[in-house]
């Protein structure tokens, strides 16, 4: 178990870095039969320029003083696996309740660090949190410690900024579709993460022009994107994975 919850954290920053880092190769790479001129000169959009704020931690104590009692937003949706507590204040690691929805907003009330079994030297570092309309306090891991050396992941997370707020001038239809958890024909890609998670597997193009299935919870979904605008939506027949 704890081996699995290491290996999910580290992953997860790995994906995503490796994720971003071909997006935006793909994007400024000239079209097939492109002399090559304006290749260097990306389409930007309002989206380019939202600035994401950090979550500056380095150590246990550090952690608890940026997370302690803030709001946040869930920005891995989908993918972070969250733990009840027990009423004695230990993290039940066998039982898991499933994972934090996309946008979920969540309350951190501590941090702390919470040893897996398996007797491993490495500990777990879990935000205790309050969910939205779920009684009960829940737990999900923010990064890892080792012998000494921490490794967090809560900026790559969690939300510190409303993304209502950062996002306002997105249309209210889809907006509504966001909180609906749905996809919706004409939402962008970031859009589409917002609704129904960023885990996602690209099944055929690139770049802008992808086709691409979003797990969803295990309602996957499938999504057409031409010039990063979704043109087919359809719920996926089978999983691509």
């Amino acid at each position: 178990m704890k081996k699995r919850i290491t290996i999910i954290l580290i992953v997860l920053l790995a994906v995503a870095a490796v994720r971003t880092a071909i997006i935006f190769y793909q994007r400024r790479q000239p079209a097939a039969g492109d002399s090559g001129q304006g290749a260097s000169s990306a389409k930007l959009t309002a989206d380019d320029f939202v600035v994401r704020h950090k979550i500056y931690a380095y150590d246990l104590k550090s952690a608890g003083t940026e997370l302690r009692g803030k709001t946040v937003w869930v920005s891995a949706g989908n993918q972070i696996t969250c733990y009840r507590v027990t009423p004695t204040g230990a993290v039940d690691f066998k039982h898991e309740v499933g994972l934090l929805a996309p946008l979920e907003r969540i309350t951190i009330e501590k941090v702390i660090l919470a040893k897996t079994p398996g007797g491993s030297p490495e500990r777990q570092v879990m935000a205790i949190i309050a969910r939205e309309h779920l009684e009960g306090k829940y737990a999900a891991p923010i990064g890892y410690e080792s012998e000494g050396n921490y490794h967090f992941i809560a900026s790559d997370i969690f939300f510190v900024d409303d993304p209502h707020e950062m996002y306002q001038y997105w249309p209210a239809e889809v907006w509504g579709a966001i909180n609906r958890h749905e996809a919706k024909l004409g939402m962008n890609e970031l859009q589409t993460s917002f609704a129904l998670g960023t885990t996602v597997v690209v099944l055929s193009g690139s770049g802008d022009n992808v086709t691409a299935e979003f797990p969803n919870a295990g309602k996957p979904v499938r999504v057409t994107f031409v010039n990063n605008r979704a043109t087919q939506v359809a719920p996926a027949t089978g999983s691509a994975r």
